[in-house]
């Protein structure tokens, strides 16, 4: 019992293998399989169809040395690294690429190829795929198609009548490389040269007058009956009897002739084919000689027209009416059309009637989105440019078709663009095949870009805003935002970014995901509660519980998907992507995107542990600055320190010595007299008021070093001061001490500073009680206290007085210990109270400095840092 369950297992599982394998063999695209080892894995029947050469065994290297593949160019080989199958085994996914390839004695052909790796059950590469289809015809067709509308394009723009009949045998020449074709015109009863660049030109010579006759070789026959001639042969025919010489001189053996009929029957001219070999014409060679025909018709009616200048508005109608495109001729001043052809009915489904009565009518079908594009061509027109644009038009029943809009300015005889000409074809079946396939891909190029932002970005933000603009930009959405899920009491969905159309969408509503309030039970709070996607295929539908669904839809958002981003633990936000169309995403596109979000949330986790971790880095750095910076400060100040000790013990040496001297001197005098016997009273009262003098003078300076000295070791205490009180206290003081002095005090208002109020009211004291000596000698003391703006904006505090000022070249001198720049006689004090001063300002974190002029006042700076500049 259990063998026959195997036996019939088995037998199934060759069926399928069967089956598979008819499938794959029955498709009309090639498939190509190979392994990591170049050894082939697959090679179907299409596949064997275009690369005949393979051999069951041979290996993937042997097989490309069969043929080339190459760029489109036709000149540029791909590199062995860029060939298809290396970049599929090497994990690259590609769509949609073309390629020429190139086999000995065969026709070169075009491929479209695309590209997918092969995984193993544990993901590795085990190789690559390869599926591609022999697109050489639809080429080779497009190609003549894009020929044809550039032959009449030239036609339209009025080039010579050679050049166009030129453009018309060049292009059935390349569509047929062993054609040599010739044009010639009807001139009365002879047959003129019109076009033959493949052709000798001695041939082309002697055949030029060529009689029009019956029997007068293919072309004079063909034109005499009005209808082709067909010679298969030259030698055997003997319609050619009479020109037999002439062609084997040249090498032609074949040649069939079509006149070119007037729209009224009359013959313009004979298009003819030659051949090296004898050939019998094939249903392909007919059509294009219809093709050439047709065209050459086209090409020498509008000669005839402009030549004749006769009916001129007939022949443009004419010549636009044998287009399946749109063909417009409007005056470019007014905007009147002087012509649209029938097939603009047909595309627009609009009367010409219309567009003849309202000129600007056609643009009330343009896109609105498009109508920009429409708008800036006409800015180009203006300035001579022929334009080619593509833009949508609307049906009245709402259906979307694209144009493709090729125009050209005619200008008149003073070079100003009197006309515009073009041509709109229909191109939405194009369009369309290409939209499709870029829906197929959409999603996939998201998820390449959004994992490239991902390891490339480190701001969360402009993470969010970077998936947002792929949604739009690449993905063809609508809008799309970001939101994160909030622990409030509202259990509210706070939008963090968004691009694309939001005309104050995302500001106008509420969105939560708390199941009992009504604008948490849609599909953005379904994501949150349960972690899965959400699609609502049309927002209009009831059961989707969209509960903004009017004002989506005003937005113009017709279909939405609602992804979720979850960490280990919970969904802690959602991408949403808007579509302006209903839209139904298939399952692959759905798994696409979920990937998508999942790896955009391990990437937000990846940049919140970055970014903590840059922030412990900064702090440790900031750290370290400020300790290097309070290192470097200690250091000056230390530096600072002994450089003011040095000057300090210098001036300390100096000025003590001069009272001690004078007490050793008068003490020594008086010893002397005393042991002598000859003092007088007098003498010895002299002798002792100098000693004393000498003492005081020593007491002062005692006094003031202890004073400096208590400056530097004070803490200081920080606290909002008041300089001007103080400055008005300092001053009052010494004015109530001197009230007959001639005074003028000014102190500014509510100058407000922070720093040690007993130390800045020292620092006011003696800038003030300087001002206040030095301007003893004038008529009137003038003193003013203030404040100014730095050059650096900083706040600079001045004390400005009319006293006997100092010479400049000594100002270095000034805020040094003992250091004076006026006698005792002149002016008394110790010298200390100006190195004070700069004492307490360095101390406070600022710098002083003055300005003055003998016998012009003096003005003193200062400036004030904080507790974090001291």
């Amino acid at each position: 019992m259990r063998g026959s369950k195997l036996d019939d297992a088995s037998a199934r599982v060759g069926r399928e293998h069967r089956l598979l394998d008819s499938i794959i063999n029955s498709m009309s695209e090639g498939v190509i399989a190979a392994d990591t080892d170049g050894r082939f894995l697959l090679f179907n029947a299409a596949a064997r169809k275009i690369f005949p050469h393979h051999q069951p065994g041979m290996m993937l290297a042997a097989w490309r040395d069969q043929h080339a593949l190459l760029k489109l160019d036709g000149k540029t080989l791909y590199a062995p690294a860029e060939l298809p199958l290396n970049r599929a085994i090497r994990g690259e996914s590609v769509d949609n690429w073309e390629v020429l390839m190139r086999t000995p004695n065969a026709t070169d052909q075009v491929l479209q190829v695309n590209l997918r790796p092969l995984h193993g059950e544990a993901h590795q590469l085990i190789g690559g795929l390869m599926v591609f289809t022999d697109i050489t015809e639809r080429k080779r067709n497009e190609d003549f198609s894009h020929g044809q509308e550039r032959v009449l394009e030239l036609i339209a723009s009025g080039v010579p009548l050679a050049q166009s009949l030129g453009a018309i045998v060049t292009l059935i020449e390349d569509r047929a490389p062993d054609n040599l074709c010739s044009i010639l015109l009807l001139d009365g009863a002879q047959l003129r040269h019109g076009a033959a660049p493949s052709l000798p030109d001695a041939f082309n010579r002697q055949i030029d007058g060529l009689a029009v006759g019956d029997r007068a070789g293919a072309c004079g026959t063909a034109a005499f009956l009005k209808k082709p001639v067909v010679v298969v042969d030259v030698t055997t025919d003997t319609l050619m009897c009479n020109h037999i010489d002439l062609l084997h001189e040249f090498g032609l053996r074949a040649c069939w002739s079509t006149p070119v009929l007037a729209t009224d029957g009359e013959v313009l001219a004979t298009f003819a084919i030659y051949h090296r070999t004898p050939y019998q014409p094939q249903p392909r060679d007919e059509d294009l000689v219809a093709t050439a025909v047709r065209l050459a018709r086209i090409a020498i009616e509008r000669r005839r027209a402009e030549e004749a200048l006769r009916d001129s508005e007939a022949r443009f109608r004419e010549l636009a009416e044998n287009l399946e495109d749109v063909f417009y001729n409007r005056d470019f001043v007014s905007g009147r059309f002087l012509y649209i052809s029938p097939a603009y009915e047909v595309l627009w489904r609009s009367s010409r009637e219309s567009l003849y009565a309202q000129p600007h009518c056609y643009c009330d079908a343009i896109h609105p989105e498009d109508q920009r594009v429409e708008a800036s061509a006409k800015q180009r027109q203006a300035r001579g440019e022929s334009t080619k644009l593509e833009y949508r038009i609307v049906h009245p029943d709402g259906e979307t078709r694209w144009i493709r809009d090729h125009s050209f300015p005619v200008m008149n005889a003073a070079g100003a663009v009197e006309r515009i000409v073009g041509t709109a074809r229909d191109i939405t079946d194009r369009k369309l095949a290409g939209l499709e396939l870029a829906r197929t891909n959409r999603a996939l190029q998201m998820l390449s870009r959004c994992n490239e932002a991902v390891t490339r970005m480190d701001d969360e933000f402009a993470l969010l805003m970077q998936v947002c603009r792929l949604g739009v930009d690449v993905g063809g959405y609508r809008m799309a935002w970001v939101g994160y899920a909030q622990d409030d009491e509202a259990r509210s969905i706070l939008p963090m970014a968004h691009a694309g159309h939001d005309v104050g969408y995302l500001s106008s509503i509420v969105l939560t995901w708390d199941a009992e309030q009504p604008t948490g039970r849609g599909p953005a709070g379904q994501t949150i509660r349960s972690g899965e996607v959400r699609v609502s295929e049309d927002i209009t539908r009831g059961d989707n519980q969209f509960f903004w669904s009017e004002k989506a839809v005003q937005q113009g958002y017709r279909s939405a998907v609602f992804l979720p981003l979850r960490d280990a633990s919970r969904t802690f936000g959602l991408l949403c992507l808007y579509s302006a169309s209903v839209e139904k995403l298939a399952p692959e596109e759905v798994k696409l995107l979920q990937e998508l979000v999942d790896n955009l949330a391990f990437g937000i986790g990846n940049l919140r542990s970055r970014l903590e971790r840059k922030q412990a880095q900064v702090e440790i750095l900031r750290l370290n600055a400020e300790l290097e910076e309070r290192v470097r400060q200690r250091t000056a100040q230390l530096e600072a320190a002994n450089q003011e000790l040095e000057a300090f013990s210098y001036s300390v040496s100096h000025d003590l010595r001069t009272p001690l001297s004078a007490i050793d001197g008068f003490s020594g005098l008086l010893a002397k007299d005393i042991r002598a016997g000859g003092m007088t009273p007098a003498r010895g009262q002299h002798y002792l008021t100098r000693i004393r003098a000498g003492v005081a003078q020593m007491g002062e300076l005692i006094n003031a070093l202890l004073s400096l000295a208590q400056v530097s070791k004070t803490s200081l205490r920080w606290d909002s001061v008041n300089l001007s009180a103080l400055a008005q206290e300092v001053l009052n003081g010494y004015h109530e001490r001197e009230p007959g002095r001639s005074v003028q005090l000014q102190v500014a208002p509510d100058v407000q500073v922070q720093g040690d109020a007993r130390l800045l009211r020292q620092v006011l004291d003696n800038l003030l009680g300087n001002a206040w000596k030095f301007s003893a000698g004038q008529p009137q003391t003038r003193i003013a206290f203030g404040r100014e703006q730095g050059s650096e904006g900083q706040d600079v505090y001045v004390v400005r007085d009319n006293g006997a000022g100092f010479d400049m070249a000594y100002s270095e001198k000034l805020f040094g210990a003992f250091q004076r720049l006026h006698t005792v006689a002149e002016f008394e004090g110790t010298g200390i109270g100006l190195a004070t001063v700069h004492r307490i300002v360095v101390r406070h974190g600022g710098k002083v400095w003055a300005e003055s002029a003998p016998g012009q006042g003096a003005t003193f700076y200062f400036t004030l840092g904080g507790p974090r500049d001291h």
